[in-house]
């Protein structure tokens, strides 16, 4: 859970203004209000001028994302880096007390406007402002990133699922579950996010292989 503050809608560099978008944090409604996509940032407020702002490097992965049986609203789906965000997030007061402990890293945010047809201008809004808004450390990454393509293929065979909601259109949108191996195939996602959703299957995959090492080194030790 989150708490909102105080803003003043965003005047500079406005590239699209939507009213009446109800935003998700996670499973918390904050009811109705107007997003904002700047160049810069992006800004979801309520009538009562309360809301969040997000930079666009804390963006992992933006998504149209269409209905479901959870979420019966097709909405844009936002990934966040939590760590990037000046948001303070407070432990859920009904969850175990054992993740309550666990630090929270990522975020799911759902914006839902009122109309759904406006949910592909937005995402394409967001693709723009992403590209003017490039992370230091993905630029950094990327040559490493190209030079070691194949065996990063190699290495995801096994990755495990990330569920994510894809579209294909304004209207055709489709519940879909993003692996290593189908996150290129009509997946309604930018470049970056692409790379950045295989960037963390990738890290999935390297946790559980150190997991697998340690195991057999351990047997390894117990038979000598």
């Amino acid at each position: 859970m989150i708490d909102l503050k105080h803003l003043s809608p965003p005047v500079d560099q406005v590239f699209a203004e939507q009213e009446n978008v109800i935003a998700f944090w996670e499973s918390q409604s904050f009811g109705i209000g107007t997003l904002y996509l700047t160049a810069h940032t992006v800004t979801w407020m309520n009538p009562q001028n309360m809301g969040f702002i997000l930079t666009y490097p804390a963006i992992a992965v933006h998504a149209a994302s269409g209905a479901t049986e959870q979420y019966p609203d097709p909405s844009l789906f936002l990934l966040v880096d939590v760590a990037k965000t000046d948001i303070v997030v407070h432990p859920d007061p009904n969850a175990d007390e054992d993740d309550s402990d666990d630090e929270i890293k990522t975020a799911s945010i759902r914006f839902v406007p009122q109309e759904p047809g406006t949910i592909s201008h937005l995402y394409q809004t967001m693709n723009t402002c992403q590209e003017l808004n490039p992370d230091p450390k993905d630029e950094m990454d990327s040559t490493t990133d190209e030079e070691g393509d194949d065996e990063d293929v190699s290495e995801t065979q096994d990755s495990p699922y990330i569920p994510m909601n894809g579209a294909s259109g304004d209207a055709d949108f489709g519940n879909q579950w993003y692996t290593a191996e189908n996150i290129n195939d009509g997946v309604h996602l930018n470049e970056e996010g692409i790379a950045n959703l295989a960037r963390m299957l990738r890290g999935s995959r390297t946790d559980d292989d150190t997991e697998n090492g340690q195991q057999q080194n351990d047997e390894a030790m117990d038979d000598a």
